[in-house]
């Protein structure tokens, strides 16, 4: 079909020039006109990019950083001591702790914070929850079953859907983001799939340039994904597998180095004192220190797999667990330990570096730790309450400000993108009234300006999108939770440690953001890395992954 179009406007721009100078032509064919078609250019440009994609593969992995990366862990795993033993009761399965992993722990872990509350909320908002729950239950059952492909003759239909939709956008706005419907399931039938998805994201990119914001992030999310599904070559994935000690190491490294600037910034700790005068960039960039922990507790997990010392590799994860969460902890902030101990606890599962006795006393190291920092972070605000009281109270009031969102949603939603669109400061500062991020814009709506104010993670969707809105979200997240989590599994070598590190990093901020939210601007770039990755390595075909294996003394 595109074949055609190109045919005739290459006819109906000769016919033109044939016009003005007074001449006569002959129709071209598409035969005639294969050598220049998109097809072969396409391939010129593909060819060009992998050649790009393999120089940058090399000149990193033989930089000096990456050699200097690999020694370091090298030298790390050999010269650590084995004295590290395992903890495990007799009548325990290790089978029974990888349901732990499972991504329904998400909707164990919603029902479990709704019992927390010492009261109750609306029927309208209760329903919302659960209808909610009940879509990322489908989502993630759909995660598991191979979607059925589209015909051509559907997929051109499709087309005519799609420009139909965008056609009557000018009367009816809405009218384009339905055509998004029928052109992502053409892309992801059409071998036009990737040129297409390229349009689309250029387009989006061009309405965000024109502060259409309601237009531009359904295009560049659509975009987006069509271009993580249509990607054939693996050069990407070998780029990251290849240099994945490397990228663990420096984002170990640069988180250290953002959390001494932090801390020097204040000139004081702000776990004993208070967290008032840190920098959020600093603050934010930190927390690349666990992330690269949790991605350096996977990789030590394939290492015993092909060979290395299993004691070894359990003592130094032990190490780079308490190292990263003690800095976390030190700038008091709780979610971040806990991001750092329950990711942590969820990679090792995947990887066996951990049993399942360890398993319960870590879940009681975490409660030991969220209490003393409750209870540091008690005394430092001047809140007398206890620790239960203030688990109570803190759902509760949490669920009363979802109720609160939810009811201004309502069905369609409220604000249409715009609580999302403040985790980036430049468009928060673009907003109506004081919205400085996305909780400070959520304790607007509830009548308390000047502060933040969390609404689980569903009250932010429910007053952007309204009650539908967050049915579709909820779906699109157990959707892709169950394909991460059918990666860990299938995949091999280094690129089942980015299955894993990514899908624990990203069950952890779940779990933790039912009751904070998923609106901070580094958790928002890591689910989408993370999905559309997922998407990606669906897509590509299955090659020879010896790259986990290839220098196995000298990894970078």
């Amino acid at each position: 079909m595109l074949d055609k179009a190109v045919v005739w406007t290459y006819n109906a721009v000769r016919k033109g020039v044939a016009r003005i100078r007074g001449t006569t032509y002959a129709p071209a064919e598409a035969a005639s006109l294969e050598p220049y078609d998109v097809t072969t250019t396409m391939r010129l440009l593909a060819s060009l990019s992998a050649r790009l994609l393999d120089a940058v593969n090399d000149e990193i992995y033989n930089s000096r950083v990456g050699r200097m990366c690999g020694r370091i862990f090298d030298a790390m795993l050999e010269r650590a001591p084995a004295w590290l033993p395992t903890i495990s009761v007799r009548g325990l399965r290790q089978e029974d702790a990888r349901r732990l992993t499972s991504p329904f722990m998400f909707i164990v872990g919603f029902i479990a914070f709704i019992g927390l509350s010492d009261h109750g909320i609306s029927t309208f908002a209760f329903l919302s929850i659960t209808v909610s729950l009940f879509a990322y239950g489908i989502g993630a059952l759909m995660g598991r079953m191979r979607l059925p492909s589209i015909g051509t003759r559907t997929g051109h239909a499709l087309l005519v859907a799609a420009l139909a939709g965008f056609a009557l956008s000018p009367i009816f706005m809405h009218a384009a983001i339905i055509g998004l419907i029928p052109l992502f399931m053409f892309i992801t039938s059409s071998r036009w799939g990737l040129p297409v998805s390229i349009l689309v994201v250029v387009a989006g990119a061009l309405l965000f340039r024109q502060a259409q914001w309601t237009l531009g992030l359904p295009f560049l999310a659509v975009g987006a994904v069509g271009l993580a599904l249509t990607l054939r070559t693996p050069r990407f994935a070998l780029i990251l597998e290849r240099n994945a000690t490397t990228i663990a190491l420096l984002l170990m490294a640069f988180g250290t180095l953002y959390w001494v600037l932090s801390i020097a910034l204040v000139g004081k700790i702000p776990l004993l004192t208070d967290r008032e005068g840190l920098d959020p960039t600093y603050t934010m960039r930190s927390h690349m220190l666990p992330i690269g922990t949790v991605l350096l507790i996977s990789l030590l997990g394939l290492r015993t797999r092909e060979g290395a010392s299993y004691r070894k590799a359990r003592l130094l994860a032990m190490v780079a667990i308490v190292v990263s969460a003690v800095l976390m902890a030190l700038l008091g902030y709780r979610t971040q330990v806990l991001l750092t101990l329950l990711a942590a606890v969820l990679v090792a599962l995947m990887w066996d570096l951990i049993t399942i006795t360890e398993v319960g006393l870590t879940a009681g190291a975490i409660a030991g730790v969220f209490l003393v920092m409750t209870v540091l972070r008690t005394y430092t605000t001047g809140a007398h309450v206890g620790f239960i009281e203030s688990l109570a109270v803190r759902a509760g009031l949490t669920l009363d400000i979802y109720d609160m969102m939810a009811h201004l949603g309502g069905y369609l939603g409220f604000t249409k993108g715009q609580v999302h669109m403040a985790t980036i400061r430049e468009f928060a500062t673009l907003m109506p009234g004081i919205a400085y991020s996305p909780r400070r814009y959520i304790a607007v709506f509830a009548g308390a300006g000047g502060i933040s104010m969390t609404s689980t993670l569903l009250g932010p969707i429910a007053v952007d999108f309204g009650l539908v809105g967050s049915i579709a979200a909820l779906g699109a997240v157990g959707f892709f939770m169950s394909r991460m989590h059918v990666h860990t599994r299938t995949t091999s070598g280094r690129r089942r440690c980015y299955a894993t590190a990514l899908y624990a990093l990203t069950l952890a901020y779940l779990i933790l953001g039912i009751e904070t939210g998923l609106v901070d601007y580094e958790v928002l770039m890591l689910f989408g890395f993370a999905f559309l990755y997922t998407l990606y390595i669906s897509g590509i075909r299955k090659t020879d992954n010896t790259v986990s294996r290839e220098g196995a003394s000298a990894t970078s």
